[in-house]
């Protein structure tokens, strides 16, 4: 608890906890959220098999409502072994059984009217064999939040589709930043199909990425293991979504060798074959100053948005002034690196944009905060006279500019 308490000082944007076959997800979190204030609560993911579709919208709605509207509801399938083994429901038509789960959830959460859905696997009322025929239309008697985000554990290309049409995130096991076009070609159908201008503005990629500090060499041993096991063991020779994946994105060579030996019971040499190119693509491992460098290489998910915004950060001339200033600039926004000198702004604005090869603007902090519709500040707010309270936006008393700036701190940006 320490540690959390510690990266929600630091302003992270939420915590995760699973669930397979001990602990379940949301216990651990309603401890977490009874000793914090801010930080989001998610699960990644809550399993289908393990609750109905009606129970799992009242733990999140009693979960959303205890926590003041932090709650994030992720969930998934699971795999076989699990669905059949420990729930001893069947495991098929998963897609579907997803769609309508999401479907049932939403609409409880939403309250329109009493629940009713007549689905391949979800009938309420139920009216099917065994049925005592007196089951009767209900709608929750808790007026809970009705836009309690839902996610979705999908790396399945339809499943990513059917989480674009009707979810509001997708949860990834993995995710090559470079190569969002593999997963956007996916999500856009996904959009198309919602038909109410949903867009990635307006949907969150939410990848899984390992970070482990230390030796690269020894840094990087967890991490094959791990790609090993979803490479060779995680589906069969014929469908293994994680394998496509990885295949898609540059690893196809790899990926058969990886997998081949794995099937073949050379688990260790199966590992040996994971390349480090494949671990540095998806994850962020070795010394701090290599993390750094690496992640501010990266073009993660925002560069997959159409708009571009204009970004102002404040106190930006520092090491991570200079690390957001260049991702964001890479994504393709409009970026001012403010300093409390004007002219120590544009001298490193200028400095910034040759090192990278981006185009960054400089000068002082109320230049940046002027500049901007979303403002990072990487400084302490007494040093540059905002109010130090982070959850509450600036009054438009203040100055000029504060009426229309979003304000983040670098680590929710993060």
């Amino acid at each position: 608890m320490e540690k959390i308490g510690e990266v929600e000082r630091l302003g992270y944007d939420s915590i995760w906890t699973a669930e397979s076959w001990g602990n379940d997800a949301v216990t651990p979190l309603a401890w977490v959220g009874s000793q914090t204030s801010r930080i989001k609560l998610g699960t990644a993911i809550m399993q289908l098999a393990g609750r109905s579709p009606a129970n799992a919208a009242m733990t999140a709605i009693t979960m959303d409502t205890l926590s003041n509207g932090r709650f994030i509801v992720g969930l998934g399938t699971s795999g076989p072994q699990v669905v059949e083994g420990w729930h001893g429901v069947p495991f098929n038509k998963t897609l579907t059984w997803l769609r309508e789960y999401v479907t049932i959830v939403k609409q409880i959460f939403a309250r329109e009217a009493p629940l009713e859905f007549d689905g391949a696997r979800y009938q309420m009322p139920y009216r099917g064999e065994g049925s005592s025929g007196q089951g009767k239309p209900l709608k929750s008697m808790v007026h809970g939040r009705p836009g309690i985000p839902v996610y979705t554990g999908s790396m399945a290309p339809q499943s990513q589709v059917m989480s674009a049409e009707l979810a509001d995130g997708c949860l990834l096991t993995c995710m090559h930043p470079d190569r969002s076009d593999v997963l956007m070609e996916n999500f856009n159908q996904g959009f198309e199909k919602a038909g109410n201008g949903k867009s990635i503005e307006t949907f969150d990629i939410a990848p899984t990425v390992v970070v482990i500090i230390g030796d690269p060499e020894s840094a990087m041993i967890p991490c094959k293991m791990s790609l090993a096991l979803y490479i060779g063991g995680m589906g069969s020779k014929q469908k293994n979504f994680y394998k496509e994946y990885l295949s898609r994105v540059g690893f196809e060579e790899a990926c058969e060798k990886v997998q081949t030996l794995f099937l073949d019971g050379k688990r260790d040499e199966a590992i040996a074959a994971v390349p480090d190119e494949m671990v540095d693509a998806l994850y962020l491992v070795g010394s701090k100053d290599r993390i750094r460098d690496r992640f501010q290489r990266c073009s993660w998910p925002s560069s997959t948005r159409e708009a571009a915004m204009k970004i102002g950060i404040v106190g930006g001339t520092g090491r991570e002034g200079r690390g957001l200033g260049v991702r964001w600039a890479k994504a393709g926004h409009d970026v001012f690196i403010g300093s409390r000198q004007a002219e120590k702004g544009i001298a490193k604005a200028a400095e910034f944009s040759e090192e990278f090869g981006v185009a960054l603007q400089g000068g002082d902090n109320v230049a940046a905060c002027t500049h901007a519709e979303l403002v990072i500040v990487t400084v302490p707010y007494a040093r540059i006279g905002l109010p130090s309270s982070r959850s509450k936006r600036p009054s438009a008393t203040k100055s000029s500019w504060t009426s229309r700036c979003r304000f983040s701190h670098p680590r929710s940006v993060l």
